[in-house]
């Protein structure tokens, strides 16, 4: 979500342009989230892997529409308001220049 080269509008872009992809926001991470919040995409990853295996992506439709804390700490989902935020974006607009953008593209 904070990536200075890949601004979240491009993302939104190629959600509309793929409806059926999931697209998720970390906060706070940019440019490199593998890095940044290597727990929440290591939980992203068991998560698609573990609904690949099982033949049932719509497994992936019961994290959506949380939004899901992680302890940066431990590594671990975390009830307190910190750490690293994930939540599933649909790819709507929700400002004036992502409804434009949604208008031009």
């Amino acid at each position: 979500k904070e990536d200075p080269w890949i601004v979240p509008i491009w993302g939104f872009r190629a959600k509309r342009s793929l409806p059926e992809a999931r697209y998720w926001q970390i906060s706070p991470a940019g440019h490199c989230p593998h890095h940044e919040a290597p727990e929440v995409v290591n939980f992203l990853l068991e998560q698609w892997t573990a609904a690949i295996e099982a033949g049932n992506s719509a497994s992936l439709d019961d994290l959506a529409p949380k939004t899901i804390t992680f302890d940066s700490i431990h590594g671990e989902a975390a009830r307190a308001n910190s750490g690293f935020t994930l939540v599933e974006n649909d790819g709507s607009p929700s400002s004036p220049s992502e409804y434009f953008d949604q208008l031009l593209y």
